[in-house]
């Protein structure tokens, strides 16, 4: 979904994400006027499910994230894990911004195959949330 600016593939929802396309340019998925906005949404969206829904594993992370309905998620979580350099299960803080940076540099990659956005960008975005 990196042409949608939505690199962590959030579906359509009610969810107010600050400067999404109204209406989506996608019948699935949320979108995007640029990439600075999709990564906003997609990494708050990981952010707040460890603040607002208290998962503090990648595995309740993915598994919150990304249903198995939808995906292989062991293989998912096992990939993710292994950028994030942790157990699937061990405690993961997503207050730490080096942390968040890994674990959505993960999602991303896994979601699209690739990791396009610069370490500044990724930072800057990740800075805005934090703080």
């Amino acid at each position: 979904m990196i042409d949608l600016n939505n690199p962590m593939n959030i579906r359509i929802s009610d969810v107010p994400w600050h400067n999404k396309d109204v209406p989506s340019r996608n019948d699935q998925f949320e979108t995007f006027p640029t990439a600075k906005d999709g990564l906003h949404a997609g990494i708050l969206n990981i952010y707040n499910t460890q603040k607002l829904h208290g998962c503090t594993t990648i595995s309740q992370i993915i598994n919150r994230l990304s249903p198995p309905t939808e995906n292989d998620t062991d293989a998912y979580i096992a990939a993710v894990c292994n950028i994030c350099g942790v157990d699937k299960d061990e405690n993961y803080d997503l207050t730490n911004p080096t942390s968040l940076l890994l674990l959505s540099e993960g999602i991303i990659k896994q979601e699209n195959g690739v990791m396009p956005y610069s370490q500044d960008l990724m930072n800057e975005v990740i800075n805005g949330i934090l703080s």
